[in-house]
């Protein structure tokens, strides 16, 4: 799972989660925010996804996001014929919310000065775990 830091950060998240599979398709494509409609409105299921030109207004992805942008999505994931594909549940995970979480709160500890057992002590994990992401905070460059 990759981690990136956001200039326009939604309130009280540090980073952002880069979206798994068909989402990073369609971010890339159309952007974040459509990424995370289709994500609110069917992630964690496997949904079916028709070619452009079988597109109707009763379509689940038309309904998400209007018959343009379904259209754009159909395109940009190169559906040819109806196929079922697995949405993931993009940030929506409570596994991602924690991991995010966790990295977020060490950060601006380690950012404040305290220490590794400090850390570790704060939120309930072990101080290997506090100096593995110490040096992944490092190495994404958000720490120095």
């Amino acid at each position: 799972m990759g981690w990136t830091s956001s200039s326009d950060e939604e309130p009280g998240n540090c980073l952002q989660v880069q979206l798994p599979g068909i989402l990073a398709d369609i971010e890339k494509a159309l952007g974040r925010d459509i990424a995370l409609r289709v994500a609110a409105a069917a992630g964690g299921r496997r949904m079916h996804f028709l070619p452009k030109r079988n597109l109707t207004e009763n379509n689940w992805l038309v309904h998400t996001v209007g018959f343009d942008l379904a259209a754009k999505i159909a395109d940009a994931l190169n559906i040819a014929m109806g196929v079922n594909l697995d949405v993931p549940m993009g940030t929506a995970s409570a596994h991602v919310s924690a991991i995010r979480d966790r990295r977020c709160l060490t950060l601006h500890m380690l950012r404040n000065g305290c220490s590794t057992s400090a850390i570790a002590m704060s939120l309930k994990i072990s101080e290997r775990a506090v100096r593995r992401l110490k040096r992944s905070l490092k190495q994404s460059g958000e720490l120095s």
